[in-house]
């Protein structure tokens, strides 16, 4: 049995496949990526969490299925310099040859291998690239996969609205994007989303489909699906802590806060963020950290109020500040003891971020 196609065509769809068969696993299967000549070549792989399948034109003498070894393959295809390969098939086991190079590799029984994706009774919806990636990179810094809290272990994705949220405790993000479709809202883990995002990052436009306990996105012959989170994701709740009016509203530099923050965080390190002291007062703020070490810094903000002071993990800011890309940031904060501190982009109705303080003793 001989099978061949396209090299880079093949690197290209195991570069996305390779990562999501397991590696760490019980079942050794779900190491293997499956190849099922019928006509065509389908490339699949899962880790049971997260799925993949593609699809590429090659010239088969018959029909095959395989389970091979997704990095292995990988490396293998991707190491090769000539455009075409050639797989000749010997029971569960290929002999790869493209130009002078020559690869053996042995395969497990595909009949192991989960089963594939079936998507025929779902409904698909097309979403702009440019705005899934908007909804999941502003929001993925406050998302703790290990939270005690499962209901916010993952990114909560209300599609139908057009709103996504994260929360892990300490901090919250929420963003609002130009996407509307009809699918019910999600809670996905950032991981498999990161994934979606790499997945097409290619492309213009991806459909997106939402199962029973799934997520689905595919553009021409490749698909993604992801296991969702069972625990709803508390989308009212997060957006309850959401106050864009403060008694104190400053308006600071982004890029020369994250700046002034890490400088300040040279000193010392904790477990939750290093504790930062914030001084605010008109014209200016001033950070200062005595953990483990002292350090002092102080930037120029717009500011006439009267002068507040609290303190935050440096490092929850920084991240908050990281997702953003205004110029210029706004800074909301209470004399509430304990009040939660506001953060969204000068400009942008969209975006809004809030952190809990830590307390001063």
């Amino acid at each position: 049995m001989r099978i061949s196609l396209n090299r880079l065509q093949l690197a290209s769809v195991l570069a996305v496949a390779a990562p999501v068969a397991s590696r760490k696993t019980t079942m050794p299967i779900l190491n293997n990526v499956l190849l099922v000549a019928n006509g065509k070549l389908d490339i699949a792989a899962t880790d049971l969490s997260i799925a993949y399948s593609s699809s590429l034109p090659c010239d088969a003498d018959g029909e095959v299925t395989l389970a091979l070894p997704a990095q292995k393959l990988h490396d293998a295809v991707a190491s090769m310099t000539d455009k075409d390969l050639r797989l000749d098939v010997d029971g569960l086991n290929v002999e790869l040859r493209s130009g002078r190079s020559r690869f053996k590799i042995a395969g497990l029984d595909p009949r192991d291998f989960p089963k594939r994706m079936d998507t025929a009774q779902l409904t698909f919806h097309p979403v702009p690239m440019s705005e899934l990636r908007f909804l999941v990179e502003k929001v993925e810094f406050a998302c703790n996969p290990k939270n005690h809290n499962i209901a916010l272990q993952g990114i909560g994705l209300n599609l139908a609205e057009g709103i996504s949220a994260a929360a892990d405790g300490y901090s919250c993000s929420v963003v609002r994007g130009d996407v509307q479709i009809d699918v019910k809202p999600v809670h996905a883990p950032k991981e498999a989303l990161r994934h979606v995002l790499r997945a097409f990052e290619a492309q213009d436009t991806v459909e997106v489909a939402v199962g029973r306990q799934q997520l689905y996105a595919r553009s021409g012959d490749a698909l993604v699906g992801i296991a969702l989170l069972e625990e709803a994701f508390p989308q009212e709740r997060v957006l309850g802590f959401i106050r864009r009016e403060s008694p104190h509203m400053a308006v600071v530099e982004r890029t020369a806060l994250i700046e002034a923050l890490k400088r300040v965080g040279l000193m010392a390190t904790a477990e939750h963020g290093l504790p930062v002291d914030f001084d605010l007062d008109p014209g200016s703020l001033r950070l200062r950290s005595d953990f483990g070490g002292e350090a002092e810094d102080e930037i120029a903000v717009e500011y006439d109020g009267f002068g507040t002071k609290f303190r935050i993990a440096a490092k929850f800011v920084v991240a908050a500040l990281e997702a953003m890309s205004a110029q210029k940031v706004t800074l909301g904060v209470s004399e509430e003891q304990m009040a939660p501190v506001y953060l969204a982009p000068v400009g942008d109705e969209e975006h809004d971020v809030v952190i809990m303080p830590m307390r001063r003793d």
